[in-house]
């Protein structure tokens, strides 16, 4: 069970609904499992929790459009 960071504090992250923010956690977890540097220490090494961190944190951005969720990253952002 997850304690930190609370549903709450994601929601106040922008996001619109909670399947926006369980699809951009996932999103983003499958790319910290597959290799990519988390952009936060976390006490963690599950990708799920450090990807939660990381939208907490507002490491993460995520916008919807009609289709999936798109999941932006500072990194992505500043190439």
């Amino acid at each position: 069970m997850m304690n930190k960071p609370t549903l709450a504090e994601l929601m106040s992250q922008g996001m619109d609904s909670k399947y926006t923010l369980v699809m951009a956690i996932a999103k983003r977890a499958r790319r910290i499992a597959a290799g990519e540097k988390p952009l936060v220490d976390a006490y963690t090494v599950k990708p799920v929790s450090i990807a939660a961190f990381e939208i907490a944190n507002g490491k993460i951005k995520c916008y919807r459009r009609s289709e999936p969720v798109s999941v932006i990253t500072e990194e992505t952002t500043s190439n």
